[in-house]
């Protein structure tokens, strides 16, 4: 269940991605990029750092980098170290976690 449920966010996202522009942000940055470089320049560019991370199968980590003031960008990372941006944006809101009374 949570896998097909992650297969079908994932497929959204991409759907996302090849309908919509990349964005300001995402112009300044590079699509794809060792994960190490990609890390740096979230960080460094857009002081973003990752908030949450799930394995997408044994060959695929998907991660999500969020700032303060709300901006995101969520990657998919292989094995092969290689990180490519999947979509991002502005006026990210997080939700507490399930079981916190809410």
């Amino acid at each position: 269940m949570v896998r097909a449920f992650l297969n079908l966010i994932v497929g959204l996202l991409c759907g996302v991605v090849l309908l919509t522009s990349a964005g300001q942000a995402a112009a300044q940055m590079p699509r794809c990029a060792q994960r190490e470089a990609m890390v740096s320049i979230l960080n460094g560019n857009f002081q973003e750092s990752q908030q949450a991370f799930g394995f997408l199968g044994p060959a695929m980590l998907l991660e999500l980098f969020v700032s303060d003031s709300g901006s995101f960008t969520i990657v998919v990372t292989g094995t092969d170290g290689v990180s490519c941006v999947l979509v991002a944006g502005t006026g990210w809101e997080g939700l507490p976690p399930a079981g916190d009374g809410v």
